[in-house]
């Protein structure tokens, strides 16, 4: 299987491999800090966050670049480097989109109203956790070159990544109920309010959507 020629090179591509999935979620985790900085209205933490933010999306990067230097020189079955290449690209959006979110609550001092706390957090636990599933099982993935050794555990990888993309639709779902929260108080709120609750959820919906796109990867690969 394309996974299995995939980590079967050097070692030190499959520490990357493991390295770069684990270091956009860094990104993805700090969104939860970040929305609480929002909500306590406490700008420090948020630019302390952001920082932090900056940090690991340019490590990330880094090992993005080593990553796509070493595909180079290991040979894969197709489709498997063009679908480990495009599971790396949708990775770094997923940082890319953590990112961001964390510049937007920089931008602007924009206040979320109470009566949209409780649906924002429920769109963005569900982005998290969705983040989360991902990369544990890239982890799984890349682990051993008995991780889909046989079909049922090939098939067992494949129902776990249609999960994580039902995870994805939730989210979506998620996203439009806030979405629709914030335009029911848009008589109360000033247009620029509501310009920046919007690109939140964007950030955040890219994140989910960049997500799938790795998931989609992975299902090519196995």
């Amino acid at each position: 299987m394309d996974v299995i020629d995939m980590i079967s090179g050097p070692l030190l591509f499959v520490q990357r491999s493991h390295e770069h999935s684990t270091k956009v979620h860094e990104a993805v985790e700090l969104i939860q800090p970040l929305v609480d900085g929002l909500l306590a209205q406490d700008h420090e933490k948020i630019e302390t966050l952001h920082g932090q933010m900056s940090k690991i999306t340019s490590e990330a990067d880094q090992i993005k670049l080593a990553l796509y230097e070493q595909i180079k020189n290991i040979r894969f079955r197709s489709p498997g480097s063009h679908a480990f290449s495009q599971y790396i690209g949708c990775q770094d959006k997923v940082a890319d989109a953590a990112s961001d979110f964390a510049d937007l609550l920089t931008v602007r001092k924009t206040t979320l109203p109470v009566e949209l706390y409780a649906s924002f957090q429920a769109f963005v636990a569900q982005v998290v956790g969705t983040s989360r599933q991902t990369v544990n099982l890239a982890k799984e993935l890349f682990s051993s070159q008995d991780a889909v050794s046989t079909n049922r555990q090939a098939q067992g990888a494949i129902e776990a990544i249609a999960g994580i993309i039902e995870g994805s639709c939730q989210a979506r779902r998620l996203g439009t109920e806030f979405a629709r929260h914030v335009y029911s108080l848009e008589r109360r709120l000033d247009p620029v309010t509501i310009l920046f609750l919007d690109k939140y959820s964007t950030a955040l919906r890219g994140i989910t959507d960049a997500a799938e796109h790795a998931d989609d990867c992975l299902r090519v690969m196995i």
